[in-house]
């Protein structure tokens, strides 16, 4: 049984939190442009983004389709004990996300936000994981035939 390998966990969650942050702070600059070209004051800004759920919704996707990235990337780069690896990469995001939140002011989330957040977190690094090892397995399969 091999061993975890930190590099692809590494590589794994800098994928998955480099672009979380790139699309989200894309998404976010985009929806302040749109917001700007309706005469929206900056100062009311923040507060009409901040209370749109769809906001929430797409950026919940975005963070989660990277993390399926991350898991996917870590398990092909191990090459062996693909879901673990994966897994490992989730961890690893939800103990970064606590460490950026730990002392912040999380009540302009929705009450819904963040435990689904965290609770999918995980999920959808294994998820990753598991699309990996299947592609691995298959690929093994094909060159046997």
């Amino acid at each position: 049984m091999s061993s975890i390998s930190i590099k692809a966990i590494a590589i794994g969650s800098l994928i998955d939190i480099g672009g979380s942050m790139l699309t989200g702070g894309v998404y976010t600059f985009v929806y302040a442009i749109l917001l700007a070209s309706e005469n929206v004051p900056p100062e009311e800004m923040q507060r009409r983004v901040l209370a749109d759920p769809a906001y929430y919704i797409i950026t919940l996707i975005m963070g989660l389709a990277f993390m399926v990235l991350g898991g996917y990337v870590a398990a092909r780069i191990a090459r062996a004990r693909e879901i673990m690896h994966a897994f490992w990469v989730g961890v690893v995001a939800i103990g970064i996300s606590l460490l950026f939140l730990s002392g912040a002011d999380t009540s302009m989330y929705p009450a819904w936000y963040l435990p689904v957040s965290f609770g999918l977190t995980v999920p959808a690094a294994v998820l990753g994981g598991y699309v990996a090892q299947r592609r691995a397995i298959a690929k093994v399969g094909a060159s046997a035939a």
